[in-house]
């Protein structure tokens, strides 16, 4: 009996400790939404802290690149300044007079184009005055010097030109012309003096070798590269689209039928049709007259590349296959 007492009295609880614990558990308690209102408390603590941890970081790697770019590149800002320094303590280097000729002194000169049909000019009158403006000391032209592209000389000497002789013409620093020299001129040229025309070199060799004897500076327009930085100074396309369009004038004139359609009381009249062979500069600029003209137009080129463009003008594209035998 005792023995089970003992065991009853160890494993059961009096009323009094039931009840003390019992009151107890009650007061520990803990409503849900007061347990979630603090693990989302909690998480936000947690994550508050990892952001802070990160930034702490970031911050510490910035102020290491920093030091680290700080110290690279105070040996070259050092160098530079002191650089810098001698240029402005160098007396010699500041006396030196600056390599050319300034554009208070320089002088332009256009002789006339001696060529037959010959009727461009290297400069106009409003062309002149923008190089006034720019500064050109003087500009000597030969006397009527635009005369077949209908420019007066009363038009140069307004822009502020000044009409010379042939030989004070070619005496300029820089000579500008549209045909290459000829006989008459190449003795006229001035030697280390600088000239700008149409050349054809490979056409002209004895015409290069002369010019190098005179160590002259020649800048060859037919020869200047087709790339973005020339594109102002490419006027080697400019005529060949100036030649397309002269090419269809001249064969619409010597055509015996209008190039475009017509209908009349009297019956109709089909459009000419034109094959145009080449698809580059110029037979593009024919290309495109030959259709706003209302003909039909069909060309040809060896390259693929080409078709896009032509029946971009509304033109159609021939194709030849060969077959080998």
């Amino acid at each position: 009996m005792r023995g089970r007492a003992g065991r009853r009295g160890a494993n059961s609880k009096s009323p009094r400790t039931e009840a003390k614990m019992g009151g107890c558990g009650k007061k520990s308690i803990t409503p849900f939404h007061e347990v979630a209102h603090a693990l989302e408390a909690g998480v936000r603590a947690i994550r508050f802290s990892t952001k802070m941890l990160l930034a702490l970081q970031y911050s510490k790697l910035s102020l290491e690149h920093a030091c680290l770019a700080k110290s690279a590149k105070w040996p070259q800002l050092r160098r530079a300044f002191s650089r810098s320094s001698v240029r402005r303590t160098d007396s010699s280097s500041a006396a030196e007079a600056p390599k050319g000729i300034p554009y208070s002194k320089l002088s332009v000169g256009v002789p006339k184009e001696l060529y037959q049909n010959e009727n461009r000019v290297a400069l106009s009158p409003a062309a002149c005055c923008c190089t006034s403006e720019e500064g050109v000391y003087c500009q000597q032209l030969r006397s009527k010097p635009g005369a077949a592209a209908k420019f007066k000389n009363e038009a140069y000497e307004a822009s502020g030109a000044r009409i010379t002789d042939c030989k004070t013409t070619f005496q300029s620093d820089i000579v500008l012309k549209v045909r290459p020299p000829i006989e008459v001129d190449k003795g006229h040229l001035r030697d280390s003096s600088t000239l700008i025309s149409f050349l054809y070199p490979a056409q002209n060799n004895s015409l290069v070798d002369e010019l190098a004897k005179k160590q002259m500076t020649v800048f060859a327009m037919d020869a200047i590269p087709r790339i973005s930085r020339a594109q102002v100074f490419d006027a080697l396309s400019s005529m060949a689209n100036i030649a397309g369009y002269k090419a269809v004038i001249e064969a619409a004139n010597h055509f015996g039928r209008f190039f475009t359609g017509q209908i009349t009381a009297a019956g109709k009249v089909p459009p000419a049709k034109v094959l145009v062979i080449g698809g580059g500069v110029a037979g593009l600029a024919a290309v495109g007259c030959c259709k706003n003209m209302g003909a039909i137009v069909r060309a040809f080129d060896t390259r693929e590349a080409v078709r896009e463009q032509v029946e971009s003008f509304g033109a159609e594209f021939l194709t030849i296959n060969l077959e080998a035998r």
